[in-house]
């Protein structure tokens, strides 16, 4: 069986169609697969902001026709590219094992802090909506007048418009992005791994959580599409979907329709799976301008603790959670403020020595906002 395989033209597009074919050669490795690539209208159009084109679909639209027209046998899109409607004459048969959902925001390690200004390059509605409230209030230098202005084209071309831009000081982009840029393992883009790790060490980063910044809905999952008549195939692609992100996705693009769906849309979904349940989190903005918010957590029953009343909780309240006095060691302060290069978890705000201040090469990784509002740095 040979499969005609269509992606966008960008490297990252390419690296994705690859990381799909690698994960059906596992389950079939006897599958001949043929790699093929074209621009589409949002590629070549790299000056409007993707909010304000005419249509959806503008990374989609033009390699759907080559499916239609049996120019290829399926098309290996990022899911959040994708309008809420396809149409009828195609469907996303599978996905792969979705990759990180959450964005990361990189900041130039020269940047001046005199006037307490910063200027962020950003196309997203949704992220420059979420964005002002994360950077007001949980970065260690804490900035008073935040701007943002418009970036287009792949990874590489904006990180360099970003490093060599004075005027502009910080870029966010998709940790997935980054990541499957990173990891791959194709000959010809290892030139290409060394030139972001080059960009990257640049700039100081941090991975802005879910909870205040909801993903785009799809966003870190791969869509595999194909045409509704096409049986063999589509059973084929069925016995590699994942489909816990398969149906993750399918929910967050549906909460994303009952608020009208598109990406000039301020709205972030973001559905996060655990062993206990589901937790939904949801920001933004409806059309009407009225602002929404929610984190919850949708159980898992197999895994629903019964309790006959709350009586049952220890503790009842939190105020009552404290079962021992706690004091500071003050020869830790030293140790921990002259870690340098060091991965430091902090696993809540007591457990930072008063008067430490960590080392801004280390990368720390915090179990909570409170944790990141308050570290030092």
């Amino acid at each position: 069986m040979k499969i005609r395989v269509l992606s966008r033209k960008s490297d990252l597009a390419i690296i994705q169609a690859h990381e799909f074919g690698d994960n059906l050669m596992i389950k079939y490795p006897k599958i001949e697969i043929e790699y093929v690539a074209k621009s589409t209208s949002g590629d070549k159009d790299l000056i409007t902001p993707l909010s304000e084109m005419s249509s959806e679909g503008v990374f989609t639209n033009d390699l759907r026709d080559e499916l239609i027209n049996k120019k290829c046998d399926l098309i290996v899109h990022s899911w959040k590219d994708l309008p809420i409607e396809v149409g009828d004459k195609t469907i996303i048969s599978a996905t792969l094992k979705r990759s990180d959902k959450r964005d990361i925001l990189f900041i130039k390690k020269n940047k001046t802090h005199k006037d307490n200004s910063i200027s962020i390059l950003c196309s997203s509605p949704r992220r420059k909506y979420n964005l002002e409230n994360f950077i007001r209030n949980y970065l260690p230098i804490k900035y008073n007048k935040i701007t943002f202005n418009n970036i287009r084209g792949n990874i590489p071309t904006r990180f360099k418009k970003f490093l060599n831009d004075p005027e502009n000081d910080g870029f966010i982009v998709a940790k997935a992005a980054i990541d499957r840029i990173m990891s791959n393992q194709i000959p010809k883009f290892q030139d290409l791994k060394i030139e972001l790790k080059k960009y990257i060490d640049q700039c100081f980063w941090t991975i802005v959580p879910l909870s205040i910044n909801p993903c785009s809905p799809g966003q870190g999952a791969l869509a595999i599409e194909t045409r509704t008549e096409d049986n063999d195939l589509n059973s084929v692609l069925k016995k590699i979907n994942f489909k816990i992100d398969f149906d993750s996705v399918e929910n967050e693009r549906r909460v994303l329709k009952e608020y009208g769906g598109g990406c000039h849309q301020k709205i972030g979904v973001s559905y996060i799976n655990h062993s206990h349940g589901t937790v939904v989190s949801k920001r933004g903005e409806d059309e009407d301008g009225n602002h929404f918010e929610d984190w919850y957590l949708k159980p898992n029953k197999k895994n629903e603790i019964i309790l006959n009343s709350y009586k049952e909780i220890y503790p009842e309240k939190l105020n009552n959670y404290k079962i021992f006095n706690r004091k500071q060691i003050s020869d830790s302060i030293d140790i921990i403020s002259n870690l340098k290069n060091k991965c430091i978890f902090i696993s809540r705000v007591s457990s930072l020595p008063n008067k430490t201040k960590i080392n801004s090469e280390n990368i720390v990784w915090s179990s909570g906002l409170k944790n990141m509002e308050t570290t030092r740095f």
